[in-house]
């Protein structure tokens, strides 16, 4: 169970109830990042927050906490409803995610 701070959540979603689009999780720092649609966010956007909390309110991502490696997830019209990438996050290029 996560019981500490151990994630970011922009103020978009936490305040202003708009979808967490994209998820990343670096397992160096233990820190999961949970972003809204929008492609940039200043420092002041952001929250930081117990995971445990964002899991327990959206059942629907909840599977992302028991995932042990590097990655990028961004909601797509998959049966699944995500697309999840497994990275070195020491060599993802800028231009990532190709819209």
């Amino acid at each position: 169970m996560l019981n500490k701070v151990d994630a970011i959540i922009c103020t978009h979603c936490e305040l202003n109830g708009k979808e967490i689009y994209e998820i990343v999780y670096t397992k160096a720092d233990n820190i999961f990042q949970f972003m809204c649609k929008n492609t940039s966010h200043s420092s002041d956007e952001a929250l930081t927050i117990h995971a445990e909390h964002i899991f327990s309110e959206n059942k629907d991502i909840e599977f992302f906490k028991f995932i042990d490696q590097n990655f990028f997830a961004r909601r797509r019209k998959h049966p699944d409803g995500w697309e999840i990438r497994f990275v070195n996050v020491d060599e993802v290029p800028e231009d990532y995610w190709p819209d």
